[in-house]
């Protein structure tokens, strides 16, 4: 079988979950005999392939034109999708004059039908009307969607109001590495013995600002893993008014070190689908504060301590619960070892290529 995976082209130089997702989906589906070839190029021919498997919708309009100009091959979506109209509204509006612009117009639809027609084909402009337009438009030409969860499987129904044949496919984690050793990283990055632990690229939607906030409030020191976000970069000039400890990149083996050795685990982001780096975490043992946005519940249950991203009384009553009572994680880790594996992700995906083909 020969597959060609398609992302967007800057997947590599500003990694996030999708990034993630595609290689270890690739990693473990090539164990099982799959031939893959990755391209971001909407140019490749993909007559030379059984199927092609598309990944994250958020950047709409390099799928859509992938999509149109490959309409007559099979394919299949791994939608990453989560609805962005509350991370808008009380976010983005309120850093960006654009997007404060964007969210005018699409106040106004006649506003709306004029940029529409004249604009979108000519930029990478998006009002909401011609987002959902381009999005329902690719998940209709799909031969078959592949969420990461029924919550988002519902969200995305929710958001076009149609029906869609799809399967899920639950995020994973790779059980194979080994952690370094908690001292060795300790000492190489100068990491105090107790410490919250937050792993994400660095951006407004991660909401790292309200972490760091509580987190001098109690007086606990923050580790920050990850790269800063290209067009966020202001953001992370805001942070700095904060003290904390910011590692770039880590490798997988030091990453998992570093799970073992905090105190918890920190994600008050805006949304998560459910969260790669939370969801290794847990397998680690690590106690979980996640945000209750998202898919979050449904993968993690009763084993995490979930926190609203617009209440700083919210983040700081849930880390002082993780750290006050934490929860026996034992049967999380049992969890995730028969349910969210990339070996058990990737055979749910091989058997949803052969449904298709």
């Amino acid at each position: 079988m020969k597959v060609l995976y398609y992302i967007r082209p800057d997947y590599l130089e500003h990694s996030g979950g999708d990034t993630i997702q595609l290689l270890k989906t690739k990693e473990y589906m090539e164990k099982l005999g799959v031939e893959i070839t990755v391209s971001s190029s909407i140019d490749i021919d993909a007559k030379n392939y059984d199927l092609v498997h598309a990944f994250n919708v958020i950047p709409i309009n390099t799928l859509y034109n992938f999509i149109l100009k490959h309409q007559q091959s099979k394919i299949v979506l791994s939608t990453i999708f989560w609805n962005l109209d509350e991370y808008q509204q009380k976010v983005l509006n309120k850093i960006s004059f654009k997007r404060r612009f964007y969210f005018i117009v699409n106040k106004f639809p006649i506003i709306n039908n004029i940029i529409n027609q004249y604009l979108i084909n000519k930029t990478n402009f998006n009002t909401i009307e011609s987002f959902k337009e381009k999005l329902r438009y690719c998940i209709e030409s799909s031969n078959l969607i592949l969420p990461n969860s029924e919550t988002e499987n519902k969200n995305i129904e929710s958001e076009l109001s149609i029906k869609f044949k799809s399967i899920v496919i639950p995020n994973g984690v790779d059980t194979n590495i080994q952690p370094a050793p908690v001292k060795d990283i300790k000492k190489k990055y100068d990491i105090p013995d107790d410490f919250l632990l937050c792993v994400g690229r660095i951006e407004y939607r991660k909401n790292q600002h309200e972490l760091l906030k509580v987190a001098k409030k109690i007086g606990v020191p923050v580790v920050l893993v990850g790269n800063i976000n290209h067009y966020e970069k202001k953001y992370f000039e805001q942070l700095k008014k904060y003290k904390f400890i910011h590692i770039k990149k880590l490798n997988q083996p030091e990453l998992f070190g570093l799970y073992f050795a905090t105190k918890a685990h920190v994600m008050p982001s805006w949304f998560e689908t459910p969260g790669l780096v939370s969801l290794e975490a847990a397998y680690m043992g690590t106690q979980i504060v996640t945000t209750d946005r998202g898919c979050t519940k449904e993968y993690f249950r009763e084993h995490a301590f979930y926190c609203s991203p617009d209440s700083s009384d919210s983040v700081e009553k849930a880390i002082l619960e993780s750290l006050n009572n934490p929860k026996d994680m034992t049967i999380m880790k049992k969890i995730i070892k028969t349910n969210y594996t990339w070996e058990i992700s990737a055979q749910k995906t091989f058997l949803a290529y052969k449904s298709v083909l």
